[in-house]
């Protein structure tokens, strides 16, 4: 009998052991993505096989009669081959559920042909974050907020693409077909994943102080007669850096994130990148009002005074 192996595992008890084995490798491609998943061989090969070597040291059976002896090759290259096209399918398949990748993707859009790059990944946080291109502007690191993974569901907003509004889903085939939108316009693009995410995040400026930390309101001196309203916000992160947004009220597009925070004292300055502008300014010494300038990218100064609400 030394050529033969025994069965000895009920068939409910071999397929229960292979949709656990089934689960465990797939948290390997999906969700936590952790390489404990791969203990799933186990349970998957001794469940194909039903072959369980512990059993047989014990003398153990659950078929609940004599277990049945079977030539040892044969169910090994069985159970061997099966398993890895488990592991194979359990890949294929985590990797159409995983949305994270270098994505491109052709649109026409106000009577021309325009190709978009999107980098989609989650970050040191488990945080889906992005970034966009246009690579026929040589456009690069484009600011995309609000990205949100659903299940199939991907959406985002891209800042720099007059606020555009992306709402995707991943298909079957694996690619991420949808629309975006933004005043007036409602387009279908469908993007195809090329690659590995490349994204291209805005360093995380330091924590503020507590009177700078807040919201803070204020009149830009430009656009319309009025102006433009604008509302800033500086909130401190528990991991010592400071979340910044400035919101142009007026223009009611949502809030845009503010990069290169740097306070020195009562001199607090920013960047706005999407707009190409920085801010420059000085603090009251009753942390109340911020009196300062926004400069636009070849445009001389504009006064902007904001007020703590």
């Amino acid at each position: 009998m030394k050529n033969f192996l025994l069965i000895t595992e009920h068939p409910i008890e071999r397929v229960t052991r292979v949709l656990i084995g089934i689960g465990l490798i797939s948290i390997v491609f999906v969700g936590p993505k952790t390489g404990w998943g791969w203990l799933g061989l186990l349970p998957l090969i001794t469940g194909f096989t039903g072959l369980c070597p512990l059993y047989t040291v014990l003398g153990i059976s659950t078929l609940g009669k004599k277990a049945t002896p079977v030539p040892a090759g044969r169910t090994l290259h069985q159970g061997l081959g099966l398993a890895g096209a488990a592991v194979m399918c359990a890949s294929i398949a985590g990797a159409q559920a995983d949305p994270a990748g270098h994505w491109e993707g052709r649109c026409t859009a106000n009577g021309r042909d325009l190709t978009l790059t999107l980098d989609l990944a989650k970050n040191a946080k488990s945080v889906w974050v992005a970034s966009m291109g246009v690579p026929s502007e040589n456009a690069t690191g484009l600011v995309v907020t609000d990205v949100a993974v659903n299940g199939a569901s991907v959406t985002f907003v891209a800042v720099e693409l007059m606020m555009a509004k992306f709402n995707l889903t991943l298909t079957p085939e694996a690619t991420l077909k949808g629309t975006f939108t933004n005043p007036g316009a409602s387009v279908p693009i469908e993007f195809k994943r090329t690659g590995e995410a490349h994204v291209d995040v805005m360093v995380p400026s330091p924590a503020v102080s507590k009177d700078l930390e807040g919201d803070w309101e204020g009149k830009l001196a430009a656009g319309p007669p009025q102006g433009f309203q604008i509302l800033v916000r500086f909130k401190n992160q528990p991991d010592g850096t400071v979340e910044a947004t400035f919101n142009n009220l007026t223009m009611g597009q949502g809030a845009v994130p503010i990069n290169d925070v740097r306070q020195a004292d009562r001199k607090v300055e920013f960047g706005l990148k999407v707009a190409h502008a920085t801010f420059q300014g000085t603090l009251n010494t009753d942390g109340t009002v911020l009196d300062g300038h926004l400069t636009h990218e070849g445009a001389p100064p504009m006064p902007l005074t904001l007020r703590k609400k």
